[in-house]
Formats: structure tokens, C-alpha cells, sequence
């Protein structure tokens, strides 16, 4: 439309053609650089459009990731709660002390010792009984078999000593587990509420 002004202008005589020639370039710049505005705008926002994808895809991504780890540590806490609840349960002590020392190392690395009967040693070395431990101090007790087998699944630092198979000789020793120390020294004897049973050998 400006275009034919110019012509209209030219034809007559308003303007002349050297004016008319500057107006038509100064057009055509005007359009070229519209152009590569529009084709830059564009490109800017799909450019801007993709960055906040990635970045949304990215913290969908971190937002996943946090979720399971808060699920897996939820299922480990569940793990050891059940694993703790079972062991207070099934714990038991031999009515009387015996006359065999059997040694088994505790949750901080130390070596203490039961005295039991020669049926309870019997049955720890054939891996009918394990020796177990509450966390937070020096409280020992033994669980049947198939209990040292539901512990070492759920939370395997209860189990001090538990031969799983006794035709194998025992080569790896049970982990240590950093705990708070006892309030008081020597080795304390838990008693369970309730549940659980005592025997004598």
C-alpha cells in the first residue's frame, strides 16, 4: 500500500525517483528485519519452550527418585521394627545357668560369652538356637531357629551367632553395628514380658 503511494507520488511529481528509491529500501530492510524477528521470536520460544520441558521432565524425575528412596527407607524402618518386635516376642534364657561358656561376638565387636546347659550349646552348634541382641546394650537371649532365620532377613545385626548351615564351617563372623554404650557395666539379662519361653537343658 505504501508502495503505490510512492508510485502515486512519483507519478505526480511530489517526489522524485532517488527519494522514492531510499523509501523503497529503507521498506525492504524494514521487512527483512521483521522477518528475522519473527523467525528469532519463534525460535526463542521454542527454545524456551524445550528448556523448561527438560526441566520439567528433570524434577519429575528427582521428585520419582526421592519418593522411592523415602518408600525404601520406609520398608527398611518397617524391615527392622517387625525384626524388633519379633526378637522381644521370641527371646528367651535358659532357667539356669550351665556349665558351658559359649562365646559369640556382640554388636559393638566385643566377645562375651552365655553360660549355658550342653543341650543349649548342643543346639547353637547344630543351628537349632542363635544367640541374638537387643539394640542399645548388652542384652542377650537365644531364638529358635526358624526366628534366626525371619532376623538375619529383616535385620541381620540382631543375630550374633547362628550357624545357618552346620555342615559348613562358620567363616564369616556377624557385623558390627555402631550402638549407644550400656548406661551401666556387665552383661545384662533380659528377661521378656509375656510371650516367648524359657527352657532348661
Amino acid at each position: 500500500m505504501k508502495q503505490d503511494l510512492r508510485n502515486k507520488l512519483l507519478k505526480a511529481g511530489l517526489v522524485d525517483k532517488k527519494t522514492k528509491k531510499r523509501a523503497d529500501h529503507r521498506a525492504r530492510i524494514e521487512r527483512t528485519d521483521a522477518r528475522k524477528k519473527g523467525v528469532d521470536a519463534e525460535k526463542e520460544e521454542e527454545k524456551k519452550a524445550r528448556e523448561y520441558e527438560e526441566k520439567e521432565e528433570k524434577r519429575r524425575r528427582e521428585d520419582k527418585e526421592r519418593e522411592l528412596a523415602r518408600h525404601q527407607k520406609q520398608l527398611e524402618r518397617d524391615k527392622k521394627f517387625r525384626a524388633l518386635d519379633l526378637l522381644k516376642a521370641r527371646m528367651f534364657l535358659p532357667k539356669s545357668v550351665g556349665p558351658v561358656a559359649f562365646n559369640f561376638v556382640s554388636r559393638s565387636g566385643g566377645i562375651r560369652k552365655l553360660q549355658v546347659t550342653t543341650g543349649i550349646a548342643r543346639d547353637l552348634d547344630n543351628g537349632q538356637l542363635a544367640i541374638v541382641q537387643l539394640p542399645g546394650g548388652e542384652r542377650f537371649g537365644l531364638v529358635r531357629r526358624d526366628v534366626a532365620e525371619q532376623l538375619l532377613s529383616d535385620d541381620p545385626s540382631l543375630v550374633r551367632f547362628f550357624v545357618s548351615d552346620p555342615e559348613k564351617e562358620m567363616v564369616e563372623e556377624p557385623p558390627v553395628v555402631e550402638d549407644k554404650p550400656p548406661k551401666k557395666k556387665g552383661t545384662k539379662r533380659f528377661e521378656p514380658k509375656g510371650k516367648g519361653d524359657r527352657r532348661d537343658r
